[in-house]
């Protein structure tokens, strides 16, 4: 990604400009499917549910945390556990740190800008789309829909995911309740706990769908109810994240009381990453804000913690894979 913002201030007639090292950067983002499966295609068309966690990282995970040898003021043990009775990706890179770079690297499988410019997702609202996974799943059948907090018209995502496939778009002012609310959005628990009639609305009807949530509530300022803080020097980042924690336990409890996780690919991660607040150096501080997580629950559940790179790029084309939807004679 770096060599190929940087190739673009040279000269045309540049030496660097040669074929050969086109063709090998082009190689570098074209999408690859050869590797080792820890999953094969799953036979039916399962549900998809795919949860984003405003600015969370891999390390308030404690478990991963601490086999990364670090330690974060800021934690999510509810959503730790859920993830080590699941399927775990741990070393996960999340793309710059801008909700519209990072969900358009999610949903549309292209990397984000590395200059911040103007991104990908903006110029895509006036220009030529990319085909992106919920227009691929709709394609397929699916019923497809864009569940956020925060108002649709900020970074013009009201065009954006129309464009990207979705057919349905629900926004701020959709949530009448709330616990806490500020001009971000409402809360995270008020964004759950409403996001699940949607959510069970879709799974009653005739056909599969493809879902995507997005919080708000660990954005600064951070979108809590005002209670006194259980630990003194608990900082408000750290209560926003533990709320979001307790709201996503809730709502995953729910959903499984419910049976709509017995046919429903659940898929938990973050739009970007906040990082280690309390990092030992410049340098950890600057590295963590790309340090993401990715927890997949399968209809059938499946324990496994995978250490190997992964990134917020790779998960459209993840998504088409596992659902049998990519041209296996492609990998």
């Amino acid at each position: 990604h770096a060599i190929q913002a940087n190739l673009s201030f040279l000269p045309a007639s540049s030496a660097f400009h040669s074929g050969a090292l086109r063709t090998e950067v082009r190689d570098v983002f074209r999408g690859d499917l050869g590797g080792a499966r820890w999953v094969e295609p799953l036979g039916t068309r399962p549900n998809v549910l795919l949860i984003m966690v405003e600015a969370a990282s891999g390390a308030y995970l404690p478990s991963v945390a601490s086999a990364e040898r670090v330690k974060s003021s800021v934690t999510m043990p509810r959503l730790d556990v859920l993830a080590q009775r699941h399927v775990l990706l741990s070393r996960v890179v999340a793309h710059q740190r801008q909700t519209n770079r990072g969900e358009y690297a999610i949903l549309c499988g292209d990397y984000p800008k590395l200059l911040t410019d103007q991104s990908k997702m903006t110029e895509q609202v006036y220009g030529p789309a990319r085909r992106c996974l919920p227009a691929v799943l709709r394609d397929a059948g699916y019923r497809t829909e864009y569940i956020q907090a925060a108002p649709l018209a900020f970074m013009l995502k009201d065009q954006f995911m129309k464009k990207a496939g979705f057919e349905n778009l629900v926004g701020d002012s959709w949530f009448e309740q709330s616990y806490a609310r500020t001009d971000w959005g409402v809360d995270d628990r008020a964004f759950f706990e409403q996001a699940l009639h949607r959510v069970v609305e879709l799974h009653e009807g005739d056909a599969p769908f493809f879902a995507t949530l997005l919080t708000v509530g660990t954005h600064h300022p951070y979108t809590i109810p005002d209670t006194p803080a259980p630990e003194e020097d608990e900082s408000r980042q750290a209560r926003a994240f533990r709320y979001a924690d307790d709201a996503l336990s809730a709502f995953v409890a729910r959903l499984e009381r419910l049976g709509v996780l017995q046919d429903t690919v659940v898929i938990v991660t973050s739009d970007e990453s906040a990082g280690l607040p309390r990092a030992d150096s410049a340098t950890q501080r600057l590295l963590s804000q790309s340090w993401s997580f990715v927890v997949v629950m399968l209809p059938e559940p499946r324990i496994e913690r995978i250490d190997t790179g992964y990134a917020h790029v790779d998960t459209a084309l993840s998504v088409t894979d596992l659902l049998g939807l990519v041209d296996q004679k492609a990998r």
